[in-house]
C-alpha cells in the first residue's frame, strides 16, 4: 500500500510500521492551457513509502479447536520433529484479571490448567488475544526435569527478488517447575548466491517475559521460499520447561521505509557483521543475499546520484544542445515550484532527496530538445558494463527520452601510432555509439513510486582501452520533445558477460580479423565475474587442469602503451602489477610490435599439468596444409622445465601428429606442422597443447597465440621440420603397438558374433592392429602396419572404421589393399552333406555390395575394388570382416597397404574386362537401403499371417532355421555367380579399337561369338538356378506358414514380423536378379554387345603382347 511522506520523524510511528500498512496520499491537480491533445486536467499521485502484509497462516494462533488444540498439526503450523514426546498445543489462557497482589485470575485457564500441564498462567502479550502456541517438555503431571525437543513450522512464504522484509515473533519461556527452559526461533529456507540453503535464528534464548524478536531481510536477484520455525530447545538440543509463542508477523517494505526502521528504530550498523545465528541480538540479513554491485571507480566522484550538497550540474555534465530546454539538480520538495508541475516524489530509495530534472517547452518557431553529456568513463578491453538509471516521466506531450552511450576520440591519443581517425587510412578505426529506445510513459510499480529502471549495456574492445560518455536526451535535433522527466541514481557497473543483453548493447569494434581457426588469436574472451578478473575464458577453447591451486590459465591482455597524460605506467603494469603472481614479465606481442595483444597463458605455480584444446577445423582431402602457432616459455628455477607437447587429433580420437619437449627461452617462437592429406579422406581435427601431463609434470609459464591453418605446397611439405602424411591414415597412424601383439586400434572398433552357442561373443575372436615389421604372421611390411582379425571358434568378426570416407556424388573410386588369409589346414574340405562351410575375408563399405569370400594362399595377395557413387555425396565407413562358420575354418585375415583413390569411368569399365575380374579385381555396386518400419504387434490378413509357436524356443528354432536356409541359398547363388557378375548394363565407349577390328574382322568376330555363347550359357544356367532356388524358397515358406498358422490366432510378434520382412526382401532380391539376367540375355544377343566383345578380344590381344 502506498503512503504519504512523513514530515519530521516519530520513532513511535516508525515502529508501528512493523504491524500496520500505510495510507495512500493523493496529490493535487494542475490544469494547463494548451491546444495539444495532452492538454487536459490531470490528477497526479505519488508515494512516500510502501508497506504490505505477507500473510502468515494463523499468525496469532487464533484459529484452532476450542478451547484448545493439540497434536502435530495446529491450524497452519506443523510439528517438525517426529517421535518427540513434547506436548504441542494452541492453548486458551482466557480473559484474566491481575489482582493487587499480582495473582492472575482466569476461569478458563483454571479449568484447563491440568490439561496444559502448566503451573501458572503465562498470559498473552496483548489482552485482546487469549490464544498462544505452547510447547511443553512434559507429557504428564508426574514428570519433572524432562528434556524434549520439538518445533512447529509455518506455511511457506514467498519473498520477491530485490525486496525488503521484516519478520517478528513474540516469545516467552517458563520453568514450570523445571531447572531451565530454552526456546529458538528460525527463519528457514533462505538460499545464498551459491545455491546453498541456510537459516537465520535466535537460538537457545530464555526470555522470562514476552519479548519481540525481529528478522530484517533484503533479498537479492532471486525469489526466496521461507518459513518460520518455533522450537522448544533448538534444532540440535533439547530443553526442559515450556516455550510459548505469539504474534508472528511478516511485512514487505519499500527500501526507504525498511532502512528507516533498520537505522532509526532498530539500531542497524551497516559496517557490522551480519550474524545468521544470535542469542538475542537483532538479526539483519541485508548484504549477504544481494549481489555485489561492482560500480566503476570513476563515478564515485561524478555525483550520479545527484545528492552532493556542493556539486553543481556543470561540475560533471555538459550541455550538448538545449533549444527550448532546461536541466537542473533540484530537491524533490522543490519540484513543483521549479517545473510548475505537481510533485511526483522520489523512487523510494533510502535517503534520496535530490534528482536531475530535464524539461522542454513548446516553441512554434524552433524544435524543442535538450541533451546532457557526462564526464568520460573508461571501458577496459573485454569488460562488460551495465549503465542504469531511474526514470519517471512527469509530463510528455510529444517526443521521448532516451539514454545514449558515445565512444569518444581519446582512444586515438592512447593508440596514436596504431589506429587512425582518418577513414581513408588502412588503420582507420570508427568510433561507436548506441542508444536505448525512446521512453514516453511510466510503468506501474508501487515499490518504486512508478519509477522505472532504464538499462543499457556496453562490451569493451577486444584490443583497446577506450572511453565513453553517458548522454541523456529529451528529444533530439531529429525529433522534438515537449515534456519533463526526472532522472536519478545513475550507475555504471562491470558485469559478467552472461548478463549482457545483446538486444540493448553497444559493442565496441576493434577491427580484429577472424583466423581460419575459431578465435585463433584469443581476441574473444569471456568473464564469469562481474569484476573482470584475468585470466579470462577463451571462447570456443576447452581447458583442463590438475587443480586451481597449482594451475591457472586463460586469456591475458597485453598492452605496453600508456594513457596519454594520465599515467607514466604502461597499461599492462596498471592492470596487473601487484595483483597476480603470474604478472612478473610482460611477454609482449608475438610480432614484437607495440600493438596490444591477447594471448593464452598457462601457468603452473608448482610442477603440475594442464591442457588446452582448440575448436575443430577441417583439412580437406588430397591437399597440403600448414598448421602453425606462436609460443613463449618462461622458466621457474624451482620447477621442472616448462616444456610442452602438441597433438593434432581427429574427431575419432586418432592422433595424427604428436611432438613433445617443445620449449623456447623467454622469447616468442613459431611452430609449423605440415600435412599431406589422403585423397579421399578429409579430417576434422583439433589442436591440443599439453603443459605437463600426469606423471610428467612441469612448472613455469607458457603463452600461446595466433593458431592458424592454411594451404601449403608439396615443396614446403618436403622441406618441413615437422610433418605428417595422412595418405596412409588407415593403418599407419597407431602409436600404441606393443611387440608382436595385436592391440586395439584408435581408428577401428572391433566386434564379433559367435556362431557357436557354446561360446560368448567375446570368446570367439580378437582383432586390431599389429606391427608391419614385428608380428606373428611371417609378414614384413616396412611401410605399413597390419590390420588383423582372428577367429578361434565359429564366428563372424570385423574391424569397422571409426572414421568416414568422403565420397562425392557421381564419382569413381578405387580401393587397393594386400590381403593374406591363414586358415586351418583342410578348411577347403570342411563341407559336409548337412552344411557348406562359409569362410573368407570380406570388405564392406556402407551402401555398397559386400565383396566376400576373399581367400589367399597364406601370403599377401593384392586386390582392387572399384566403386561408382550415386548422385549424392556420402560418408561410408569401411569394414574388414572375417567369416568362419565352422571349427575347421577358423583362422586369421591380415590386411595392409590399404589405399583409396579416385578413378574414372574408362578405368572402371576396363577393369571389368580383365581376366582377374571377380578374382582379385571387383566392382562393388551401390545398394539402395531399405527402411524397416518398427510397428507394434498387429493382426495380418489371414493369407499373410505368420504366428509364432506357443513354445517360444521352438518358434525361434523354426524361424531361425528358415532364415538360415535362406542365407545358405543366397550363398550358393553367390558361388554360382563367381564368374557371372549380375549388374546393370553399361555401354563401353566405341572409339578406341574400331580400326584394329577392321584389320582382321572375321577372326575377331568368331572369337567374340564364342565369348557371347559362353556368356549366354552362363546366364541361362544362372537364371534357371535362381528360379529353382526361388521356387524352393517359396515352397519352404508356404510349408512353414501352414505349420504355424493357427498357433496365435492371427497375431505375430515384432521379431517374427521382422524375419518375415527379410524373407520377402530376399524373394524381391531374387526376382530383381532374374529380371537383370533376362535383360542381360537380351543385350548379350544384340549387335552392340557383339561389337563390345570384339573390342574385348582386341584388348586381350594387346595385353598379351605386353606380357
Amino acid at each position: 500500500m502506498k503512503k504519504t511522506r512523513n514530515i519530521g520523524k516519530s520513532y513511535l510511528k516508525l515502529a508501528s510500521l512493523c504491524l500496520l500498512p500505510c495510507a495512500l496520499f493523493v496529490g493535487g491537480s494542475l490544469a494547463k492551457a494548451s491546444s495539444n491533445a495532452y492538454a487536459e486536467e490531470k490528477s497526479y499521485s505519488y508515494s512516500t513509502g510502501c508497506t504490505e502484509n505477507v500473510n502468515v497462516t494463523n499468525p496469532s494462533f487464533a484459529s484452532g479447536s476450542s478451547p484448545y488444540a493439540t497434536g502435530p498439526s495446529l491450524s497452519g503450523w506443523n510439528a517438525v520433529v517426529s517421535g518427540s514426546k513434547a506436548k504441542g498445543m494452541i492453548i486458551n489462557v482466557g480473559d484474566y484479571v491481575e489482582s493487587d497482589d499480582g495473582t492472575i485470575e482466569s476461569a478458563t485457564f483454571a479449568k484447563y490448567k491440568s490439561t496444559y500441564l502448566l503451573d501458572s498462567n503465562p498470559m498473552t502479550k496483548d489482552k485482546s488475544d487469549t490464544r498462544i502456541l505452547m510447547i511443553n517438555s512434559k507429557s504428564s503431571n508426574k514428570q519433572q526435569n524432562v528434556q524434549e525437543k520439538q518445533g512447529y513450522q509455518s506455511s511457506t512464504l514467498t519473498l520477491k527478488a530485490n525486496s525488503y522484509y521484516v519478520f517478528s515473533v513474540s516469545a516467552l519461556t517458563m520453568l514450570n517447575g523445571d531447572n531451565f527452559a530454552e526456546c529458538s526461533i528460525y527463519l528457514s529456507g533462505l538460499v545464498d548466491e551459491n545455491g546453498k540453503k541456510f537459516d537465520l535464528g535466535y537460538e537457545k534464548i530464555s526470555p522470562t517475559s514476552w519479548t519481540d524478536y525481529y528478522f530484517f531481510v533484503a533479498t537479492g536477484n532471486q525469489d526466496q521460499e521461507v518459513s518460520l520455525q518455533l522450537y522448544l530447545g533448538s534444532k540440535t538440543t533439547a530443553s526442559e520447561g515450556v516455550a510459548l509463542f505469539d504474534g508472528t508477523s511478516a511485512y514487505r517494505y519499500s527500501e526507504n521505509e525498511f532502512f528507516n526502521l533498520c537505522y532509526d528504530v532498530h539500531g542497524y550498523n551497516a559496517s557490522a557483521d551480519e550474524k545468521q545465528i544470535s542469542d538475542g541480538e537483532k538479526i539483519f540479513m541485508i548484504k549477504k543475499l544481494k549481489s555485489e554491485v561492482n560500480s566503476v571507480e570513476d563515478i564515485a566522484t561524478y555525483n550520479f546520484d545527484f545528492e552532493s550538497t556542493s556539486a553543481s550540474l556543470a561540475d560533471n555534465w555538459s550541455v550538448i544542445a538545449h533549444p527550448n530546454g532546461t536541466a537542473s539538480i533540484i530537491n524533490y520538495a522543490d519540484f513543483e515550484s521549479v517545473t510548475s508541475l505537481p510533485r511526483i516524489g522520489n523512487d523510494l530509495s533510502y535517503n534520496n532527496n535530490k534528482a536531475l530534472v530535464m524539461q522542454t517547452t513548446q516553441n512554434e518557431y524552433s524544435s524543442s530538445y535538450i541533451g546532457l553529456k557526462s564526464k568520460q568513463i573508461e571501458i577496459k578491453p573485454h569488460a562488460s558494463y551495465k549503465v542504469s538509471l531511474k526514470l519517471k516521466i512527469a509530463e510528455m506531450e510529444s517526443g521521448s527520452f532516451f539514454l545514449k552511450l558515445t565512444e569518444n576520440d581519446y582512444i586515438y591519443e592512447v593508440y596514436s601510432s596504431l589506429i587512425s581517425e582518418d577513414e581513408n587510412d588502412d588503420n582507420y578505426l570508427a568510433l561507436s555509439s548506441g542508444k536505448t529506445s525512446g521512453y514516453t510513459s511510466n510503468t506501474t510499480d508501487q515499490w518504486t513510486n512508478d519509477y522505472q529502471t532504464v538499462d543499457f549495456y556496453v562490451k569493451g574492445h577486444s584490443l583497446y582501452t577506450s572511453f565513453v560518455n553517458v548522454e541523456l536526451w529529451l528529444g533530439d535535433k531529429d525529433t522534438s520533445a515537449v515534456g519533463c522527466v526526472v532522472i536519478d541514481d545513475i550507475n555504471v557497473e562491470t558485469i559478467a558477460d552472461s548478463e549482457l543483453n545483446s538486444a540493448n548493447c553497444l559493442t565496441l569494434n576493434s577491427n580484429t580479423t577472424q583466423g581460419s581457426i575459431e578465435n585463433s588469436s584469443f581476441d574473444t574472451a569471456t568473464s564469469t565475474s562481474n569484476s573482470l578478473e584475468y585470466p579470462l575464458n577463451a571462447t570456443g577453447w576447452t581447458a583442463n587442469k590438475e587443480n586451481d591451486v597449482k594451475c591457472e590459465s586463460g586469456v591475458v591482455y597485453l598492452d605496453k602503451n600508456t594513457y596519454a597524460g594520465l599515467s607514466d605506467k604502461n597499461i599492462y603494469d596498471t592492470m596487473y602489477e601487484g595483483k597476480h603472481d603470474w604478472a612478473g614479465i610482460n611477454p609482449g606481442n608475438s610480432d614484437k610490435s607495440n600493438s596490444p595483444a591477447n594471448v593464452y597463458m598457462m601457468f603452473n605455480r608448482q610442477n603440475s599439468y594442464q591442457s588446452l584444446q582448440s575448436p575443430y577445423f577441417t583439412l580437406s582431402g588430397n591437399e597440403y596444409y600448414k598448421v602453425s602457432f606462436d609460443y613463449y616459455n618462461q622458466l621457474f628455477s624451482t620447477t621442472n622445465p616448462s616444456q610442452f607437447k602438441v597433438e593434432l587429433v581427429d574427431d575419432n580420437g586418432i592422433t595424427l601428429f604428436s611432438q613433445d619437449k617443445i620449449q623456447s627461452l623467454d622469447e616468442w617462437k613459431n611452430m609449423e606442422i605440415y600435412f599431406k592429406t589422403n585423397s579421399s579422406k578429409s579430417h576434422k581435427i583439433y589442436a591440443k597443447i599439453y603443459f605437463g601431463e600426469q606423471g610428467n609434470e612441469v612448472g613455469g609459464m607458457l603463452y600461446l597465440d595466433n593458431f592458424d591453418f592454411a594451404s601449403s605446397t608439396q615443396e614446403d611439405y618436403a622441406n618441413a621440420l615437422y610433418s605428417t602424411d595422412t595418405t596412409g591414415f588407415y593403418t599407419k597412424l597407431d602409436s600404441n603397438l606393443d611387440g608382436t601383439k595385436v592391440v586395439s586400434s584408435t581408428a577401428y572398433s572391433f566386434s564379433a558374433t559367435s556362431l557357436d552357442s557354446n561360446y560368448a561373443n567375446n570368446e570367439v575372436a580378437f582383432g586390431g592392429i599389429a606391427s608391419g615389421t614385428n608380428n606373428a604372421y611371417d609378414i614384413t611390411n616396412e611401410k605399413d602396419n597390419l590390420l588383423v582379425v582372428t577367429t578361434t571358434a565359429p564366428a563372424k568378426a570385423s574391424l569397422k572404421s571409426k572414421f568416414n570416407l568422403d565420397f562425392k556424388a557421381n564419382t569413381y573410386y578405387k580401393l587397393t589393399f594386400d590381403l593374406a588369409t591363414i586358415f586351418n589346414e583342410g578348411a577347403d574340405k570342411a563341407n559336409s552333406d548337412e552344411h557348406t562351410c562359409n569362410y573368407g575375408a570380406s570388405i564392406l563399405l556402407d551402401n555398397f555390395e559386400e565383396i566376400s569370400g576373399l581367400i589367399s594362399d597364406g601370403s599377401l595377395n593384392s586386390y582392387t575394388i572399384y566403386f561408382k557413387t550415386k548422385d549424392i555425396d556420402s560418408t561410408p565407413t569401411l569394414q574388414f570382416i572375417l567369416n568362419s562358420d565352422c571349427d575347421e575354418t577358423t583362422g586369421t585375415a591380415v590386411l595392409t597397404n590399404l589405399e583409396l583413390t579416385t578413378s574414372d569411368e574408362d578405368t572402371y569399365v576396363y577393369a571389368q574386362t580383365q581376366a582377374s575380374f571377380n578374382k582379385s579385381v571387383f566392382a562393388s555396386e551401390y545398394v539402395e537401403q531399405e527402411v524397416e518400419d518398427e510397428k507394434p504387434d498387429e493382426e495380418l490378413p489371414e493369407d499373410e499371417q505368420a504366428p509364432v509357436e506357443s513354445n517360444p524356443t521352438t518358434g525361434w528354432m523354426v524361424a531361425s532355421g528358415l532364415i538360415t536356409g535362406i542365407a545358405v541359398l543366397i550363398a550358393i547363388i553367390g558361388l554360382i555367380f563367381k564368374n557371372v557378375k549380375i549388374k546393370k548394363i553399361e555401354k563401353v565407349k566405341s572409339e578406341a579399337y574400331d580400326r584394329r577390328i577392321n584389320k582382321n574382322h572375321e577372326l575377331i568376330m568368331a572369337e567374340a561369338q564364342k565369348l557371347r555363347d559362353n556368356e549366354l550359357q552362363d546366364l541361362i544356367q544362372a537364371r534357371d538356378s535362381i528360379q529353382k532356388q526361388k521356387d524352393e524358397l517359396e515352397a519352404s515358406h508356404k510349408e512353414y506358414m501352414k505349420s504355424i498358422r493357427d498357433e496365435k490366432q492371427g497375431k505375430i510378434s515384432k521379431a517374427v514380423e521382422k524375419e518375415f520382412k527379410k524373407y520377402t526382401s530376399m524373394v524381391a532380391t531374387l526376382n530383381e536378379k532374374i529380371n537383370i539376367i533376362k535383360e542381360k540375355m537380351d543385350y548379350t544377343m544384340s549387335a552392340d554387345h557383339l561389337i563390345e566383345l570384339e573390342r574385348k578380344v582386341v584388348m586381350q590381344q594387346e595385353a598379351s603382347k605386353k606380357i
